[in-house]
């Protein structure tokens, strides 16, 4: 008895945590997108546990009842009860059909609040009108890698895949607070498995396709970024930190990461020093020599993945 005690136990103290009376034993929730899809995972606790309960209940009286010290007559089996077969049957699709219900709500109202939030939409669009997510382009890219996490941002066009994308810290995302952020979630040979528990964000990363996630930080911090996929190698050390920052400070990151990207793709140390006092390489019309006697020409491609600065797991 000591299994279902326990897990009774488990269940009352996960409802309990969500009202506050004890100690949390799941990370703080701290995506606001996420609210919903935390209280719709409450409810199927609640209804588990019990339904848990009560079968242990009944369990327990069944055998307290018929003891065969105080039931000396021999047992009589039964082939089925028609009557109880029902109910059994009836009373848990009505449940699971009533918990997709409210989940398929869940998430149409979350792909409401998505494109509510969405930008960059077709010319012409009605001003607070929902936009197509087609229309938008993730601001960061996430790579899964054997035993790293590579991380890219978009740069000052707000698209990847362009000349001037942010090729950040290897294991490190850092993002704004209290600002919607749509990350594209990639795997290069393997399939992973992306886990960030405060967002309550898990993603399958499978190589050759690209998964979009979004959230919206509200609290700033170091959060942990894991890989849940169970294999024999040491893939658990896959561990990586998501930084909630200020803008400011994320403008100001991104800042350093361009000029330490530049500092290595340019071969001029006078290059690198116009970059650091506030002239972009990335305008379509190069200076003048005369201005300054050097030329500020586009990147020929995009910076690539295999440029990263190398970074231990965290």
């Amino acid at each position: 008895m000591a299994v279902p005690v326990w897990g009774t136990l488990c269940c009352l103290a996960s409802w309990l945590a969500g009202n506050g009376v004890v100690v949390r034993w799941l990370p703080e929730n701290i995506n606001s997108l996420a609210d919903e899809a935390e209280a719709l995972q409450v409810v199927a606790f609640a209804l588990v546990g019990l339904a848990f309960v009560a079968v242990g209940v009944a369990l327990f009286g069944l055998m307290w009842k018929f003891d065969a010290a105080h039931n000396p007559q021999p047992a009589r089996y039964i082939h089925g009860h028609r009557g109880l077969q029902t109910v059994w049957t009836v009373v848990p699709t009505v449940a699971l059909i009533g918990l997709l219900a409210v989940s398929l709500q869940a998430r149409w109202d979350l792909n409401a609040a998505w494109l509510s939030t969405a930008g960059g939409g077709p010319a012409g669009a009605a001003e607070g009108q929902p936009q197509s997510p087609q229309y938008e382009s993730p601001q960061y890219e996430v790579l899964g890698r054997p035993f790293e996490w590579r991380v890219r941002y978009a740069g000052q066009d707000q698209r990847l895949g362009t000349t001037d994308d942010v090729l950040g810290e290897v294991n490190e995302l850092h993002v704004p607070v209290d600002e919607t952020s749509l990350v594209a979630l990639k795997a290069e040979e393997a399939v992973q498995y992306l886990s960030v528990p405060a967002l309550r964000l898990t993603c399958k990363l499978v190589p050759g396709r690209v998964q979009l996630a979004r959230f919206s930080a509200s609290k700033m911090g170091a959060y942990e970024v894991v890989c849940c996929e169970q294999r024999p190698q040491a893939y658990y050390r896959v561990v990586g930190r998501l930084m909630v920052e200020t803008a400011e400070d994320h403008r100001a990151y991104l800042q350093r990461l361009q000029l330490q990207q530049y500092q290595r793709e340019f071969s001029t140390a006078a290059e690198a020093q116009r970059f650091a006092v506030g002239v972009s390489f990335l305008q379509v019309n190069d200076v003048p020599e005369a201005n300054g006697g050097v030329s500020n020409a586009r990147p020929a491609v995009a910076p690539t993945l295999l440029s990263f600065p190398t970074r231990g797991a965290l």
